[in-house]
């Protein structure tokens, strides 16, 4: 388990009072479980003070059953996280934490006024919001101290695993690419494929993203960058796939900023993404990711001669 400190500008050189609470991790599908105050415009982990003689982790069930309505299971104390503000030691606990049930909202009068309600975002919306937590400097300290302390417990999150983003190895890819054609039946469109994709990446024509958990690859994308126009250098970026056990765990989405950043860096301006029309989810998704400018509908041909209709979104990067 990791500590980490946040030294505040206005601490004294040492603290007299103390005050401990918990919070809990909560995701399901890619969305994380905030709470919202309406009010203010606040967003926080869901937590709390402890009680007099409370363990960290009866108090992040107990807090997150009155904040939220819902019971949880802590699976994982993964950090604490010390502020030091004026003559204060604020310590937060942050538990990884399961849904098991649903109890009882039960509101303090405070939070009533303030609106607070459980609401579910995209887990990378979160990270996002909380990284711009020194933009408040100027107008509130105490919510960017808050914003401050939600970043730092979420990147701790994200990083507690063995999780990396890479441009991959030719073993890599070709080791990618066997386990593909290793889970389907037809194999033909997955051998042909194979072949294209080594070829591409061999004449600098495409650039895989691989994410790795634990040395093994468990999501991947790919961009073709072969599309340059007179005025802007364009990518097509298709290839989208992640190991069914591991969807819904923020890993794809950590590959794609990766893979936007890269292509940035490169000089690449705009990027585009094909999908089927009756692909709805996959079509929302990417019109969150920002691909919603619509630019064509075409047709793609598999190698088995398959013919299916592709709707192409743009954005710029």
């Amino acid at each position: 388990m990791k500590t980490v400190e946040i030294l505040g500008a206005n601490r004294f050189e040492s603290y007299t009072k103390t005050r401990d609470g918990s919070r809990a991790i909560i995701i399901q599908d890619g969305q994380i479980l905030l709470s919202h105050e309406e009010i203010s415009g606040w967003w926080l982990i869901p937590g709390g003070g402890m009680e007099e003689g409370e363990k960290p982790k009866d108090c992040v069930v107990r807090e997150v059953e009155e904040e939220t309505g819902l019971i949880v299971r802590p699976t994982e104390q993964f950090l604490i996280l010390h502020e030091y503000y004026e003559e204060y030691r604020y310590t937060s606990y942050y538990f990884v934490c399961e849904v098991t049930g649903v109890g009882h909202i039960n509101l303090t009068d405070e939070e009533k006024r303030r609106g607070l309600k459980p609401e579910w975002i995209p887990l990378q919306d979160a990270i996002e919001m909380f990284s711009k937590h020194e933009s408040y400097a100027d107008v509130n300290e105490e919510k960017r101290g808050s914003y401050q302390r939600e970043y730092m417990a979420l990147k701790e999150y994200m990083n507690k695993d063995n999780y990396i983003c890479k441009i991959p190895t030719i073993e890599e890819i070709e080791q990618k690419w066997d386990y593909e054609i290793g889970l389907h039946a037809e194999k033909e469109n997955w051998i042909v494929w194979k072949a294209e994709a080594i070829d591409h990446y061999k004449k600098g024509s495409s650039i895989p993203y691989y994410g790795i958990l634990d040395g093994k690859i468990i999501c991947e994308a790919t961009a073709i960058v072969d599309q340059s126009t007179e005025n802007e250098k364009t990518v097509e970026l298709n290839a989208f796939r992640t190991i069914k056990e591991f969807r819904g765990q923020g890993y794809f989405s950590r590959l794609k900023d990766f893979m936007l950043e890269d292509l940035k860096q490169k000089g690449y301006t705009r990027a585009i993404v094909g999908v089927e029309p009756c692909e709805e989810i996959n079509k929302q998704i990417y019109h969150h990711w920002g691909f919603i400018e619509y630019i064509t509908t075409g047709t793609e041909t598999y190698p088995d001669g398959t013919v299916i209709d592709v709707e192409y979104y743009g954005k710029n990067i």
